[in-house]
């Protein structure tokens, strides 16, 4: 009978185990198990042994196509012909995997340098990827012309009206001060991650904005890559360089892309304003990449 307790408890662990969604992991065995999968694919899929490279991972909220004037800004076509299959808004989040290794080049010198991309859903399904020797390759799960039509007209999130919070307000209850905000839930998670980016950008069109109208795209990752020099900054989110004092290679920073519904009308090419990284223990707005205007601003009502 003891036995019988003991195999029974170990079942349900198991169990359990295997039904915890992948976002819900810690980082690190996040990381393991999607590392092992992309490597097995290449593997076995592709005929390409990656075994040596290091993998770097970036979680993103599946939600960029759920606005028309947002999803323009990342596909063009998307208005027309409708939002590629895989991009369809859903709860479930897309995993960006960049593999990183040493390659000879023509000449027959090494370097050390991105090799292979993947992109993964939730369920660990491959939907995508890009293998580079001579020259590069992709490959697609879906045809990139099987899109889905009607999207906008049901989107599962919408843009909010946003009010500039003070620092004062940032250090407190209201937006999590002290807590992980890896940890909240995903409304909260957007609105404290877009109210920490409004207040880093001071200015969206070079007026100081009380209040706009936002929708942004989220994703996190850790500065895993601190640990290995080696890896070229240009292909990297963020360089060492900028990355803040006290961070460890375990860290999470998160990545806010903000749109603004008014931004094209004032001189942005696009919908999108800005990237902001974002420190995840001290919710630390530490780099601000501002998309280029086309024109001097325009007074704007």
């Amino acid at each position: 009978m003891k036995h019988l307790f003991i195999l029974l408890f170990l079942c349900q662990g198991i169990l359990a185990q295997a039904q915890t969604r992948l976002s819900e992991m810690p980082w690190h065995e996040r990381d393991s198990i999607i590392t092992a999968k992309v490597k097995r694919f290449f593997n076995e899929e592709k005929s390409r042994n990656y075994d040596d490279c290091v993998t770097i991972i970036r979680q993103r909220d599946n939600d960029m196509y759920n606005i028309n004037w947002v999803a323009v800004a990342y596909d063009s076509k998307a208005s027309q012909k409708g939002v590629w299959r895989t991009d369809v808004p859903s709860d479930s989040y897309l995993y960006d995997v960049r593999l990183y290794g040493e390659r000879m080049i023509f000449g027959g010198d090494y370097v050390n340098r991105l090799v292979a991309t993947a992109l993964l859903d939730e369920n660990l399904d491959v939907l995508m990827t890009s293998m580079t020797d001579d020259c590069t390759l992709y490959w697609y799960k879906y045809d990139m012309n099987d899109r889905v039509t009607g999207v906008f007209d049901h989107p599962t999130r919408r843009p909010t009206k946003y009010k500039r919070p003070t620092d004062e307000q940032l250090h407190s209850d209201e937006y999590a001060w002290g807590k992980s905000i890896a940890s909240l839930s995903k409304d909260e998670r957007i609105r404290v991650l877009t109210g920490i980016a409004f207040n880093a950008l001071q200015m969206l069109d070079g007026f100081d904005r009380k209040e706009a109208v936002l929708y942004s795209v989220i994703s996190e990752s850790t500065f895993k890559f601190i640990g290995h020099y080696w890896l070229p900054e240009k292909e990297l989110d963020v360089r060492p360089s900028e990355v803040p004092r006290g961070m460890s290679p375990d860290d999470i920073y998160h990545r806010v892309e903000i749109y603004w519904d008014k931004a094209r009308r004032v001189g942005y090419e696009t919908s999108r304003v800005a990237v902001v990284y974002i420190t995840d223990k001290d919710h630390r707005a530490f780099l601000v990449r501002r998309n280029k205007m086309k024109d001097a601003p325009p007074l704007l009502d």
